[in-house]
């Protein structure tokens, strides 16, 4: 499609998008209502692709340079929630209703991202039980002096314990853990460019050392040990990377399934919700991190530490199963995180 077939459909809904941003800026947020709002976010993704095909399709700098105002104020109002109190109250709201229902529109991504892990599970598990060595190979030796200390410790002692913690170091602890699986979550997103051959191998890849080292633990006879550790931060952790793994498929997805649209306009549609779904799970990793060097490693009892992942995790699926529902769903358009001060931009003449 040349430019001029481009600035001929979409000019009308670029106006329409500069209104509401005219708006947006007199009022501030409370300028728009629901059904604006979603049609706000439709439009703001509309102008990214379009102005994706402007640059390709060499339009005149003019209207390159308008749509890329509206682009700009657009993110602005949807992502950078000025005004007193809306950078706050927006990514609360996010949090709260846009990011689960956002998890919910993903269901298959996270479905496979799931399965992807789970088998890489069970294929470590199962060569565990045939072949125990090849179980330790694909372990690194910071598990295996784990489980060995675990065996001597239970044998002199009569109980185990998976780490032991000094309390003067748990905070700095928690902060390394929160870096490492921030990091590791940003990893198995940004391979998603692979067409989500990478994310998929590395979701896989996590899948066989978490049933390698659970496999090792059970060689040894402490596998109690392993699960009452994992207990209770797995169930708020394990899910979080696996919607980062969901971000990253959905990214491959856009690459390989474009649809009727470019596979670059496709990516810069679907880079938005992928960077949210991973901006999301940052918070389930802090908090993850905060029960890993707290309650995981504390003397609490198995029962305690398995009460604790029980309820993190049962807070975790009611989050994403019920917050948001019915309110920022119609058509699919998700909650938007933030409104507040936009940039105006005036249609060239």
């Amino acid at each position: 499609m040349n430019a001029e077939r481009i600035v001929a459909l979409r000019r009308d809904r670029w106006a329409r998008l500069g209104a509401l941003l005219d708006r947006v800026q007199a009022r501030g947020p409370a300028g728009l209502g629901p059904p604006e709002v979603r049609e706000f976010g439709r439009l703001y993704r509309e102008a990214a692709a379009d102005l994706a095909r402007l640059r390709t399709a060499g339009a005149d700098p003019e209207i390159e340079r308008y749509v890329e105002r509206l682009v700009a104020g657009g993110h602005n109002a949807l992502y950078r929630a000025g005004g007193e109190g809306a950078g706050g109250v927006g990514l609360g709201r996010f949090l709260l209703r846009g990011f689960p229902a956002l998890v919910r529109r993903s269901g298959g991504a996270v479905a496979t991202a799931a399965a992807v892990w789970v088998l890489g599970v069970l294929l470590a598990y199962a060569v565990a039980v045939v072949r125990p060595d090849l179980a330790r190979d694909l372990c690194p030796q910071q598990y295996l002096d784990r489980a060995e200390a675990a065996v001597a410790e239970r044998a002199a002692e009569g109980r185990a314990v998976y780490v032991r913690m000094d309390p003067a170091f748990t905070p700095l602890w928690s902060s390394t853990l929160v870096a490492n699986n921030v990091q590791a979550t940003f990893v198995v997103f940004a391979f998603g460019i692979t067409a989500g051959v990478g994310t998929a191998l590395l979701l896989l890849l996590n899948g066989v050392l978490f049933g390698a080292v659970a496999a090792v633990f059970a060689g040894e006879g402490v596998a109690g040990v392993f699960w009452t550790f994992v207990a209770a931060h797995g169930p708020v952790e394990i899910p979080a990377f696996l919607i980062a793994g969901a971000a990253g498929l959905r990214l491959g997805g856009a690459l390989l399934r474009p649809g009727m649209r470019t596979r670059r306009d496709a990516l810069v549609r679907e880079a938005v919700d992928a960077g949210r779904l991973l901006g999301g799970t940052t918070v389930l990793l802090v908090v993850a991190a905060l029960v890993e060097a707290f309650v995981s490693p504390s003397a609490m009892p198995p029962w305690g530490k398995a009460a604790v992942g029980l309820g993190a995790g049962g807070a975790v699926l009611a989050w994403i199963l019920l917050g948001g529902r019915g309110e920022a769903e119609e058509e699919g358009e998700e909650e938007i995180p933030g409104m507040g001060s936009a940039a105006a931009a005036a249609a060239p003449r």
